[in-house]
């Protein structure tokens, strides 16, 4: 459905995760061109607040034919140690 607007999608990989109290999913795409869809992705999750809120708090990191989202808890740990680890990966 979005793909006019982001881009075929050449690879796709989901993760779950739970931990007492802390849980949620990861949702790992590969584009087959670079991403640009940051924008539009920014209303489609958030809406007019532009940003994660307690009732919206799924988290985006994009580079280059990257793009990862995290569905988690505004203040999970969870979500604090993958995004770690992806800056560290990918930067």
């Amino acid at each position: 459905m979005y793909e006019s607007l982001f881009g075929k999608v050449a690879k796709k990989e989901f993760q779950s995760y739970y931990k007492k109290g802390d849980r949620g999913s990861i949702l790992y795409l590969e584009f087959e061109k670079e991403f640009n869809g940051q924008s539009f992705l920014n209303g489609l999750l958030w809406g007019q607040e532009s940003k994660p809120t307690k009732a919206e708090p799924d988290e985006y990191y994009s580079k280059g034919k990257i793009l990862i989202i995290w569905s988690f808890n505004l203040k999970s740990e969870l979500k604090l140690i993958s995004k770690a680890k992806i800056a560290q990966l990918l930067h």
